[in-house]
């Protein structure tokens, strides 16, 4: 099975739906799911939806993170799949309680989930407790106060590896950074 997500303004109040997909290769059917709706009026991009799936077989998808900041700062929803390789069913939504936005990463071998954005790196261990820091540090030591985007995330075992630019490749900061 594949499964993808998606973001789309195609409600009257231009809230963006969110929709999971699945391939199933036994049938040749795809299958669609509208996982919830995350409601910030306007054509942003940061609310677009990431997906996972768990070692468990269940389906994660991470979503809303600028309507989530809005006013709380709540960080990103995410909904979990009822049932494992599935998008028939979802879980109640949840607030990752992280503070960045486009977040995009993936499960390491000993079954944490791993999500990067924003300049900050998040860890959910496998007992579900959440932790954070800030993912590049200035010379000083503090947070990075540049702005930035992560670009690229490829997770191989217990090895992170991110492609990060600043000012998410506009402006001056079009170069690309490498960190293992």
């Amino acid at each position: 099975k594949v499964f993808l997500a998606y973001m789309a303004n195609d409600s009257a109040d231009r809230s963006h739906n969110i929709y999971a997909m699945m391939f199933d290769y036994a049938t040749g059917q795809w299958t669609r799911s509208l996982v919830d709706v995350a409601s910030y009026s306007g054509n942003d991009g940061h609310n677009a939806p990431s997906i996972y799936v768990a070692p468990s077989g269940h389906v994660e998808i991470f979503y809303g993170s600028l309507s989530a900041y809005v006013p709380l700062r709540l960080g990103p929803y995410y909904r979990v799949s009822g049932e494992p390789y599935s998008i028939a069913s979802w879980g109640p939504r949840q607030n990752a309680p992280i503070s960045m936005n486009n977040v995009i990463g993936g499960f390491t071998q000993d079954g944490s989930l791993h999500v990067l954005g924003s300049l900050h790196h998040a860890r959910r261990a496998p007992n579900g407790v959440w932790s954070s820091s800030d993912l590049i540090k200035g010379t000083n030591g503090g947070a990075l106060g540049t702005p930035g985007g992560i670009q690229h995330v490829l997770i191989h075992r217990s090895t992170i590896y991110f492609v990060w630019s600043p000012y998410n490749g506009s402006g001056a900061g079009r170069r690309l950074y490498f960190i293992k």
